[in-house]
């Protein structure tokens, strides 16, 4: 479990951060730096949670050599810092091999494809289960019906900020066969149709350039870095924070959004405070709360009482 937490004011703003982080596909280490200057000569900061690096590559090593790239430059707001780290992350290719990009697209799509074989043959256990015989036409149908759902969503799913026209053709061209052979070995025992295999080909490629946030799983969300800069830039009279999502890098595309909702700037006379947890809210609303859960004893929500 990560807890994070920012607190802010009109003089200063201060992250902690606990010593917990995932890294290499799931594993747990309990002592690791979260929290990081990104430059050098002026007040900001980045913390990380989730992943603890981004396709392999650890953020501290990632932080470490955009420091370097920043030097002495300076920026008037925290947005602008924002846009100048993920401008480097987009444009570098010397800290992102293609052998590695390679491996975690198909990583990526394999643990994917294994969520929704899985749903299809869940369903078709608990069809059996009820004493009904399931055909191979059934378990078709049933396949199709899920990969149809997953289809849809993936199709209404929020794209990354970093698409580019074209970008779903480079990727269909490029990962063709990773994505057939991931299919082929998934989807072994399920009958696929032509249609179905056609949506798990977009599916691969949505999954590479838009977010989803109504699956939890934490088997398909491994990849993902949440990603918190903040501080002051030098025009700054208070100070501010931004917060992102990261979950890979193919090319010159980077995938990640905006969380909006997140995103948080001090102003006078109107917003003088706030405090924002991150990662695992629980741990910071039992610090602020006691024993008590997300709505404090006067039935107020602590987003209200405190401003998360």
């Amino acid at each position: 479990m990560t807890a994070e937490i920012a607190v802010m004011n009109k003089q200063a703003i201060a992250l902690a951060a606990d010593s917990a982080v995932t890294f290499h596909r799931q594993k747990i280490f309990t002592s690791a730096s979260k929290i990081f200057n990104l430059s050098k000569y002026q007040p900001i900061g980045i913390m990380i949670y989730g992943n603890s690096s981004l396709i392999e590559i650890p953020w501290e090593t990632i932080i470490k050599v955009y420091r370097d790239h920043l030097g002495q430059e300076t920026y008037k707001t925290v947005s602008e810092y924002s846009e100048h780290f993920f401008s480097f992350l987009i444009k570098n290719e010397m800290l992102f091999p293609d052998s590695v990009q390679d491996f975690h697209v198909e990583f990526s799509i394999y643990n994917h494809f294994r969520l929704i074989a899985d749903e299809a043959n869940e369903i078709i256990r608990q069809v059996s289960e009820q004493g009904n015989q399931i055909g191979d036409s059934e378990i078709r149908n049933i396949t199709s019906r899920v990969i149809k759902n997953h289809f849809e969503k993936w199709k209404d799913a929020k794209l990354s900020l970093s698409v580019y026209k074209g970008i779903k053709d480079v990727l269909r061209q490029k990962y063709r066969k990773s994505i057939s052979d991931v299919k082929k070995i998934v989807f072994e025992k399920l009958p696929l149709t032509r249609y179905s295999s056609r949506h798990l080909t977009e599916i691969a490629i949505d999954l590479l350039i838009k977010f989803r946030t109504d699956i939890l799983d934490p088997n398909t969300r491994f990849n993902e870095s949440g990603i918190v800069i903040a501080g002051f830039g030098t025009n700054d009279v208070f100070p501010s924070l931004e917060s992102f999502s990261v979950e890979g890098k193919i090319g010159a595309y980077l995938k990640y959004r905006r969380n909006d909702s997140e995103c948080v700037k001090i102003s006078f006379p109107d917003h003088t405070s706030q405090i924002m947890p991150f990662a695992q809210s629980e741990m910071v609303l039992t610090f602020m709360t006691g024993i008590c859960t997300a709505t404090g004893n006067s039935g107020h929500s602590l987003r209200q009482d405190y401003g998360i």
